[in-house]
């Protein structure tokens, strides 16, 4: 038998060629439909990602132009207490008196405490 094939070695040399294709077509198939799974999945996941970003920058621009009207009114407020006239009846209410006449102390020298 071992002088048959050597006798005509094109026959086992095709037939080896025949399974090395099929082997390599296989492998090439179910590498490539990973592939193509693999980069669907990843693709899937992006869109996800880019959809989750776009919603939080969406809701970080409604928050700040909230924030904003909120600061807008707390400054309209701010300035109806701070005025003059309220100064005037929030002393009154505080029962503030009048001061009269103010006395400084002077101090002769350049420092503060002495010995």
């Amino acid at each position: 038998m071992n002088n048959a094939i050597s006798l005509n070695p094109s026959i086992s040399i095709r037939r080896h060629l025949i399974l090395g294709w099929k082997i390599n077509l296989k492998l090439f198939y179910i590498l490539s439909f990973s592939l193509i799974i693999f980069l669907s999945g990843l693709c899937i996941f992006q869109f996800n990602q880019t959809i989750k970003t776009s919603y939080f920058i969406l809701n970080a621009k409604n928050e700040i132009a909230q924030l904003s009207q909120e600061n807008k009114e707390l400054e309209i407020n701010l300035s109806k207490i701070s005025s003059l006239e309220n100064v005037e009846a929030l002393a009154k209410n505080l029962n503030f008196e009048k001061v009269g006449k103010v006395n400084y102390i002077h101090i002769m020298e350049e420092r503060v405490a002495t010995k």
